[in-house]
This record gives structure tokens, sequence and C-alpha cells, in this order.
């Protein structure tokens, strides 16, 4: 996927978009805790990951949240005709 990595700061957090940092193992194990992701594997995961915007909160260098968004990167401002 073509996106742009953003990061920011504020009190203490960083949001960033990077895959790189994505605590995979983490995330999976907040997943299969889950009511509705019991059923995710390691190589679904990744695979969701690659494809699509993720968004990552750390604190102290530990990810503390995730969210990901499926998109096309093309419309990200649709305007009235």
């Amino acid at each position: 996927m073509k996106d742009r990595i953003v990061e920011a700061r504020r009190e203490g957090l960083l949001l960033s978009t990077d895959r790189a940092r994505i605590e995979v193992d983490r995330v999976l194990g907040w997943l299969l805790d889950s009511h509705w992701g019991g059923a995710m594997t390691r190589e679904r995961l990744e695979r969701a990951i690659e494809n699509s915007v993720c968004i990552n909160v750390f604190e102290n260098a530990h990810q503390v949240a995730f969210a990901r968004v499926v998109t096309d990167l093309a419309t990200s401002h649709i305007s009235p005709t």
C-alpha cells in the first residue's frame, strides 16, 4: 500500500501510521480476547495490516491502541457535483 507515514506526539503518546512499529502479537492478543475477533490468525492479521491504513498509539514505546481503516486512498474528499 502506498500511503505515507504520519506521526504526532501529544501528552506522552505517539500516534503513528508506521506499520513497522506494530506489535503484531499484542494486537493479535487484543483481537483474540474480543467477542468478534476470536477467529483471527496471525497470517490474516498480517495481511489485513499490509492492506489497510493502520493507526497505532504508543506510550513509553509500548503499543496501547490499534485501529485500521480500509480505504482506496483515492476518495478522501468527495465534492458535490
